[in-house]
């Protein structure tokens, strides 16, 4: 419709615009957005009574920043590899040679797998560690190290309040002060 427009001039400024299709389409528009926001509104007035940090209850977040990174990250990788190889992912979807397509579920596990296998390793390597160290003063350094290394990743990598970081550090650490209690620390190592 633009491109066929007769004076183009006519398409910086809605006040000089005269075409009346194109006004037709934008009435259109502007009605089906005034009924999606009334729609929207009842759906709010329904929710008016609900206490949202108690109310609602949902099993799996929408949306995760850290996996949507992690999952950016990954198809950079996957498009880098398949770009020096030569070869893209086989795809129903067309032969396009342009066309590069990694289902979103796939990348999704992949990150998820990702960050659990960085959960694994920030919170057993540091028990593996002071099991064979016999010095306190080391001991202590590594739990100072891992503390604030899985401090980091939980500020990083969730949406957790201040108050919720602080008590999963203190937490974590009280672990770690227990374990290498439990093995024993001899004073003057």
């Amino acid at each position: 419709m633009d491109k066929s427009e007769q004076t183009p001039e006519t398409l910086r400024s809605r006040r000089r615009d005269q075409n009346p299709e194109r006004m037709d389409k934008l009435k259109q528009l502007n009605n089906a957005l005034a009924e999606y926001v009334r729609d929207e509104s009842r759906y709010l007035d329904h929710m008016d009574g609900l206490d949202e940090n108690h109310d609602l209850f949902s099993l799996y977040a929408l949306s995760e920043p850290s996996i949507h990174a992690i999952e950016k990250q990954i198809e950079n990788i996957l498009r880098a590899l398949y770009k020096l190889l030569h070869k893209r992912p086989k795809t129903r979807i067309t032969n396009d040679e342009m066309y590069f397509h990694i289902k979103e579920k796939s990348l999704e596990r992949g990150a998820r797998a990702l960050i659990a296998t960085l959960a694994i390793v920030l919170l057993l390597t540091p028990v593996v560690i002071l099991y064979v160290v016999q010095k306190t003063a080391l001991r202590f350094t590594i739990i100072l190290i891992a503390s604030a290394a899985f401090v980091l990743a939980v500020a990083i990598m969730s949406k957790a309040k201040a108050v919720e970081i602080f008590v999963a550090g203190a937490t974590y650490t009280a672990v770690l002060v227990v374990f290498i209690a439990g093995n024993g620390i001899s004073v003057g190592n």
